[in-house]
């Protein structure tokens, strides 16, 4: 199984029951996912012709946004 660098939640946050009892953190989505998404739309706004190799690309994208953002640590 390949490790793969989600750069973390992006959006964590408490969770509660229905009840209003403390249930327990979220990780919402991920670093990867908002970043896959954002260059996913913006492919999207530019007429980009296939969805399958637009959302390969995105996730390449956001890979790479990932490895970028870790270098400087």
């Amino acid at each position: 199984m390949t490790n793969i660098n989600t750069g973390g939640p992006a959006y964590p946050c408490e969770t509660y029951t229905p009840m209003g009892s403390p249930a327990g953190p979220s990780m919402g989505i991920t670093k990867r996912e908002v970043a896959a998404i954002a260059a996913m739309q913006g492919m999207l706004a530019n007429d980009w012709q296939h969805p399958i190799n637009a959302a390969k690309a995105a996730v390449e994208y956001a890979d790479a946004l990932i490895a970028a953002l870790g270098a400087g640590q």
